[in-house]
């Protein structure tokens, strides 16, 4: 005898969908009542959200979570929280949101160009309200923190940050082949700034680049003021390397790398500058300001330098034993990669470097190495003519005298004047 098909009984499914409803109005009670009790009770909040997926995202729903969120005596870490989910109901609630209602046809080719901004403000606002919660309830390791390089012009911190970007890929199971630079922590503001503004910002764990990548990257020259370091103390997990060079070698190293961009900018026949020009180039920036700028920005990040969470590192050091400073970086951001993998870093990061003389194979160029490639250790002594040495040395004993800061670079550079 066939079988008969089961047909579903409608009554019965009455009855399923009438009992879910009485189960979501008991839930929803009983959130209503624990608010009652304590409306800055955290655990509520998650409760709140699996009720609101599981009504379909009913309006009398939000309703609740807007009377919550208007409530007086709320705590800053609770409003935040609930400000966070709000927010992710509006954007994913399209009839809130829906530029129809405005009578707006969508179609039109204006609407796209002009309907980025508010989408791009929104989500904006979305991801640094999310970013807040975030801080506010302390879910930030060591490991999802971003990740600092602190350095001066010119002292080695590209280097630096490919290698670091490099051990956190390998730290999150890719390859060094797997597009490096996607850990490079350059910050996306950039496209509507200066290329110069490395002033870091509260949010800037929400930059995108951190947001899809957490825990990346950010390689940056960031001068030593108060809100920078306020920024650095904001994310509590956070830590940095702080990046030194000897001023003369930075000097010179800056010099030389001013030629380069002088020459890109201007698309100018490639010249060889005379001896006698490139003292009269390097006595002009020890005496324009340029050095008092370096030895302002080095030695004030050594005052401002928090050893609780971070690292020292000097230009010469990173040449002289680069893997030891890579095992340094390994244990400070809890990452404790192997020697051999540090090695096959620093081998995928120093292509054009030659592991023995440490000359890189640009460096041949005197267009832009007029007297030699500056990744020379004491390479000052090749640029610099008896009387920018007096010139130099006559600047930073100014600087030692007028400022508490001179005899912190003159620990570090004990051949430095006195």
């Amino acid at each position: 005898m066939p079988a008969t098909a089961t047909r579903p009984n409608p009554a019965n499914a009455e009855d399923h969908i009438k009992e879910l409803t009485r189960q979501l109005q008991r839930q929803i009670d009983e959130i209503i009542a624990g608010i009652r009790a304590n409306a800055n009770n955290l655990t509520l909040v998650q409760r709140f959200q699996h009720v609101y997926a599981a009504s379909g995202q009913d309006r009398s729903v939000l309703r609740l979570l807007l009377e919550w969120y208007s409530m007086e005596g709320l705590s800053d870490d609770m409003r935040g929280s609930l400000l966070a989910v709000l927010l992710d109901a509006l954007r994913n609630d399209a009839e809130l949101i829906n530029p129809r209602c405005f009578n707006l046809n969508t179609d039109d080719p204006y609407f796209a160009t002009i309907y980025r901004g508010p989408k791009h403000y929104l989500d904006y606002a979305i991801e640094n309200v999310r970013l807040v919660a975030r801080l506010q309830q302390d879910n930030f390791t060591v490991n999802s923190s971003p990740k600092f390089i602190i350095a001066i012009p010119k002292s080695g911190s590209s280097l630096l940050g490919i290698c670091l970007g490099n051990m956190v890929k390998l730290s999150h199971g890719f390859e060094l082949d797997e597009n490096p630079f996607a850990w490079r922590g350059y910050p996306s503001w950039w496209d509507v700034g200066t290329q110069q503004d490395w002033d870091l910002r509260p949010e800037i764990a929400a930059d995108p680049l951190f947001t899809q990548y957490p825990g990346g990257v950010y390689k940056g020259h960031i001068a030593p003021t108060p809100k920078n370091v306020a920024v650095l103390e904001l994310y509590k997990h956070c830590r940095y390397v702080l990046l030194a060079r000897d001023p003369r070698d930075q000097l010179a190293a800056a010099f030389c790398m001013r030629l380069k961009t002088d020459c890109q900018k201007e698309d100018c026949a490639p010249t060889v500058l005379t001896a006698h020009q490139v003292h009269e180039a390097i006595g002009r920036a020890i005496n324009d300001g340029s050095l008092l700028e370096s030895l302002t920005f080095m030695s004030k990040w050594l005052s401002l330098q928090d050893p609780r969470k971070s690292i020292l590192v000097t230009y010469e050091q990173i040449i002289r034993n680069p893997l030891d400073v890579l095992q340094q970086m390994s244990q400070l951001f809890d990452m404790h990669l192997e020697y051999h993998k540090l090695a096959e870093i620093y081998d995928y990061a120093t292509p054009v470097t030659n592991k023995e003389t440490g000359l890189n194979s640009i460096g041949h160029d005197p267009t832009i190495y007029p007297l030699g490639w500056t990744g020379h250790v004491g390479i000052y002594r090749k640029y610099f003519s008896d009387r920018n040495i007096e010139d130099f040395n006559q600047v930073f004993k100014a600087f030692c005298r007028t400022t508490p800061w001179g005899k912190l670079l003159r620990n570090l550079y004990p051949d430095l004047p006195k």
